[in-house]
């Protein structure tokens, strides 16, 4: 395909839209009639059924300043081919996963094509929407949880944009990518604990962190060895010290550190049940010491599996697991429907847990 076809493409595509104005990239039975036009409307014989299928996404899904580029629309043709075959009912995954930086390193470039498309990330926000209210009418009509809000409150137009506000925040958790926080000889990372939560922050670093009674979170090292300072309250110096632990390295990336924040205590654990865990009384805290790296999760679940359950770059289309179902269970639980045990593992959960209903 050349770029005077991929325009004429590209001009189909917005002339149907504009005529079919519900339609929806997260509904795949659009997909095919809109195919079934463009492929009626332009005399596109040389070019293969799975080319079209997937410009004709990447015209949907991404930036409208200009066609797609030619080295992409390779790059996700191929990429196509060799996961989903010819078939017409992935192009819309594969593309939308493409857009939010799967297989690919995006750009930090506004509208470009080598960033983050914006319908691309709106269309994973939109399927994690629908898990969210799915998860807020289970929660308020059948569980009952006390102090949730009641179903009428998510069908109102506030809770309807409460409920968007915490999709942008679990898509945006999905595709952006682990941070890695250095700290370097004798810098420290302080876990500053009171009764209220804990407050998580870095010598010298623009990072900075709280964890309410009931929220975790999981740093993974990336490099060094954990070496940990636990002091009596914040006016101690590190020399004063009450206790001094060291984690071994099981290897780089291979060390998990869970941290929880509980009503009158905080864990530091190496594994998600709190096993052989360091704890902190209120008004105590502990510093991880340098040189060493962390990755920093977006995510608040706290699990064991989160890098494999919530992350759009270990979605695995050879599975068989659809985009969209992949969505709806980092949301919601691993689990069919919506179980007590599973929901505790989902992102949606981790977010409540952390910062409450907004």
């Amino acid at each position: 395909m050349d770029d005077d076809q991929a325009q004429q493409i590209q001009a189909a595509v917005r002339a149907y839209c504009g005529e079919h104005k519900k339609y929806s990239a997260t509904r795949p039975d659009d997909f095919p009639p809109l195919i079934a036009s463009i492929q009626a409307d332009l005399s596109l014989d040389e070019i293969a059924d799975d080319e079209l299928y997937c410009v004709v996404a990447m015209c949907i899904l991404g930036p409208v300043q200009s066609i797609p580029p030619a080295d992409l629309r390779y790059q996700l043709v191929e990429l196509h081919r060799a996961y989903a075959g010819e078939g017409v009912d992935r192009a819309m995954e594969f593309t939308i996963a493409f857009g939010c930086g799967k297989w690919r390193e995006p750009v930090c470039e506004k509208d470009s094509w080598y960033g983050i498309w914006k319908p691309a990330y709106a269309a994973v926000r939109s399927v994690m929407y629908t898990a969210v209210q799915e998860c807020n009418a289970t929660l308020s009509d059948i569980f009952k949880v006390p102090g949730f809000p009641e179903a009428t409150y998510w069908k109102s137009q506030t809770g309807k944009t409460t409920a968007l506000q915490v999709a942008h925040i679990l898509a945006f958790q999905m595709i952006e990518e682990v941070k890695t926080l250095h700290l370097g000889h004798h810098e420290r990372l302080w876990i500053d604990y009171t009764e209220s939560g804990a407050n998580i922050y870095a010598d010298a670093q623009a990072y900075e962190d709280f964890l309410s009674p009931g929220a975790h979170t999981v740093l993974t090292l990336a490099a060094g060895d954990i070496r940990v300072e636990v002091l009596p309250d914040r006016s101690s110096n590190p020399g004063d010290a009450a206790r001094f632990l060291i984690y071994p390295d099981d290897g780089p990336g291979n060390t998990p550190l869970y941290l929880f924040a509980r009503d009158k205590e905080f864990w530091i654990s190496r594994n998600s049940r709190g096993a052989g865990r360091t704890t902190l009384k209120p008004y105590e805290r502990a510093a991880f010491v340098g040189p060493l790296d962390l990755e920093l999760s977006l995510c608040n679940c706290g699990t064991d599996r989160c890098t494999e359950r919530h992350r759009l770059s270990a979605w695995s289309p050879e599975s068989g697991v659809s985009l969209w179902a992949f969505l709806k269970s980092a949301v919601k639980s691993p689990d069919r429907g919506l179980q007590a045990k599973g929901f505790a593992q989902g992102m949606y959960y981790g977010e409540i847990c952390k910062n409450g209903i907004m």
